[in-house]
């Protein structure tokens, strides 16, 4: 049995999440212990303080010690950014007659290029979502399968800039989180992992990760990634207009959001009021709360996130509409509330619902939707640890495919039942 220890670091715009887990045979097997500090340096994911960074991972590296959470030297990172970007990519293997084998997956894999790869950016996560026996027979695992003249796959690949994933590593690093580049995950794929079921990946989902300052953004259909964007917007934007409004301060606005904003009208009477501390002077004020939501809430929301959303959507499908038959809202900023039946709603009446990681070694108080990100890079961490057991539904290549013979051997497990 391989037993290891991993340990996962979600690197958000307000808060660093650290967390270590057992895991066995490409699986967590039991959650060591989790951490959390307030983010700095940060904004809309991106490092713009490097000094400011390294000191909050300074301070997670010194509460993961007190906490005596073990930090491991397998360390894999989430990353959200705006300039995240994906492309569909072909690879192809000549067979000339015979079974298709591990090896040929292998090197149709090495050889995956999509048709414009971005420039100055590093390949991150490679997701083949289908093969393609002699370029008609499209099929899920070609393993085993008759092949006259060739095998190619189809793969879903995610890009980052050269300079992003450089400074997140350096400061890691230096923090001694030892993170090389094939510990690197998108935010939207952890959080999907964390919180997607297999019938939902099948029938057609938009994952919404609503973060601090960002919005993640994947689409599942037939058991893998269709599309993903990020949007540089996130819950605190609304924070951000509540304050400007009412010309008050960042705390105060973030206290009236939690306690008071729900997008729920209809629970809302004439008389509601909402009294709070402005930036300067001593008298309180009050304003409606129909009028907070309707006037300065709602119009963040439909305008930076909502619109935003569905344009992406259809350029995604070339105008059409994608096939979705639900939503899955997660992240902090889903707990704002009334905000899955707006969606539901803005979205035609699509069934939508909070997404929490779903998993039984997730303790009960941590299944909340601000925990998915961390609990997907567990999981996904502990599958890139896999070792040989073949299981083709759904293989996840990290970093840029290497071309040693075997190497699929050793992939295929590593993200065993995920997709």
């Amino acid at each position: 049995m391989l037993k290891d220890v991993i340990t996962a670091i979600d690197i958000g715009t307000s808060k660093l999440v650290g967390a270590s887990a057992e895991v066995e045979d490409g699986k967590v097997k039991e959650l060591i212990g989790i951490s959390e500090v307030p983010s700095s340096g940060l904004r809309k994911g991106e490092v713009v303080d490097y000094q400011a960074f390294l000191e909050a991972l300074g301070m997670l590296r010194e509460e993961m010690q007190e906490n005596k959470i073990r930090i491991s030297p397998n360390i894999f990172i989430g990353i959200s950014s705006r300039h995240l970007t994906y492309r569909i990519g072909y690879g192809e293997v000549r067979i000339e007659g015979g079974t298709v084998t591990p090896e040929h997956i292998d090197i149709a894999l090495d050889n995956v290029k999509p048709s414009d790869p971005p420039k100055d950016e590093r390949l991150i996560t490679v997701i083949p979502r289908a093969f393609i026996l002699d370029d008609r027979h499209r099929v899920r695992n070609p393993i085993g399968m008759t092949a006259n003249t060739s095998l190619e796959v189809e793969a879903f690949m995610f890009y980052v800039p050269e300079t992003l994933v450089f400074n997140f590593l350096r400061a890691l690093n230096e923090l001694d989180f030892k993170v090389d580049d094939k510990g690197i995950f998108p935010t939207s794929l952890a959080s999907s992992v964390a919180t997607l079921t297999e019938e939902e990946k099948e029938s057609g989902t938009l994952l919404i990760d609503l973060g601090h300052g960002t919005t993640d953004v994947i689409f599942y259909f037939k058991g893998s990634p269709s599309f993903s964007f990020t949007l540089p917007v996130g819950s605190f934007n609304i924070t951000y207009d509540i304050e400007i409004g009412l010309r008050t301060n960042e705390e105060e606005a973030e206290r009236i959001k939690r306690t008071f904003v729900t997008l729920s009208l209809d629970e809302i009477s004439e008389n509601d009021a909402v009294t709070y501390q402005p930036r300067y002077g001593s008298m309180t004020r009050t304003i409606r709360l129909k009028n907070l939501v309707t006037d300065i809430v709602i119009p963040r929301i439909e305008q930076s996130i909502v619109s935003q959303i569905k344009l992406l959507t259809e350029k995604a499908f070339r105008g059409a509409i994608p096939p979705i038959g639900g939503i899955v809202l997660t992240g902090g900023g889903a707990l704002l509330k009334g905000l899955p039946e707006y969606l539901s709603k803005s979205f035609d009446d699509l069934p939508v619902r909070i997404g929490t990681p779903i998993d039984d070694w997730v303790p009960e108080d941590l299944k909340l939707p601000n925990y998915s990100t961390i609990m997907g890079l567990l999981k996904l961490g502990a599958s890139r640890l896999s070792g040989e057991e073949l299981e083709p539904r759904g293989v996840v290549v990290i970093g840029r495919t290497s071309k040693k013979k075997g190497f699929l051997r050793k992939v295929l497990g590593w993200i065993r039942e995920l997709f």
